[in-house]
This record gives structure tokens, C-alpha cells and sequence, in this order.
């Protein structure tokens, strides 16, 4: 067994849920464990007339057509979906490839 070992944790959280989600994973991952945030961008909230929610609506027929016609596989790239609690699991599914990216739900 080794005697240390890191993890990276790509997390995205809705606004107003940092601390909730911080929290949990600190829970989770036990005292032992450090957390270290590398990188944070601060989730931001868009009205929905919004320019960037406006590019999606006008984006998102394109994208479902591509998936419909199977040019697209969505699939691909988020192919796992887990509760947090099982985020062990997670990282060792990708580790073994057999995962590319796995969503954790709260």
C-alpha cells in the first residue's frame, strides 16, 4: 500500500451550493484526508434572456439533431453517472478506463 496518495476533483456546483458541496466531500474523503483547491471559478446564475442562454437555445436544436442522427454521442464523454458517496468508485472506473468522465449527483 502506498503511503500517500492524490486525487484531482473536477467539481462544477450550482450557485449558492459551494460550501454544501465542499462539506460533503470533506465528510466523505474522512479527517486523514487534505483538500486542496487548485483552481475555482465561481458558478455564475444567467437570466434567461440572457446572451449566453440565447446562444444555447439557438445552439441546442443543432447539437439534439447531431445526437438524433448519431453523427454525436454524448455518451462518449460523460459515460458514468454516480451518487457522491461513491466517488472512490468513480475515480477507479476512469483509472481502469473504463470510464472517461463520471457525473457524482448530490
Amino acid at each position: 500500500m502506498p503511503g500517500e496518495a492524490s486525487a484531482l476533483l473536477d467539481v462544477r456546483v450550482l450557485p449558492g451550493q459551494r460550501d454544501a458541496v465542499l462539506t460533503r466531500i470533506a465528510e466523505l474523503a474522512g479527517a486523514a484526508v487534505t483538500l486542496e483547491i487548485e483552481d475555482e471559478v465561481e458558478a455564475v446564475e444567467a437570466a434567461f434572456d440572457a446572451p449566453i442562454v440565447e446562444a444555447v437555445r439557438r445552439y441546442l436544436p443543432h447539437l439534439i439533431d447531431l445526437v438524433l442522427k448519431e453523427k454525436m454521442n454524448p455518451g462518449k464523454v460523460l459515460d458514468q453517472i454516480l451518487p457522491l458517496e461513491q466517488v472512490a468508485e468513480g475515480y477507479r472506473i476512469m483509472d481502469e478506463r473504463r470510464a472517461i468522465k463520471t457525473l457524482l449527483t448530490l
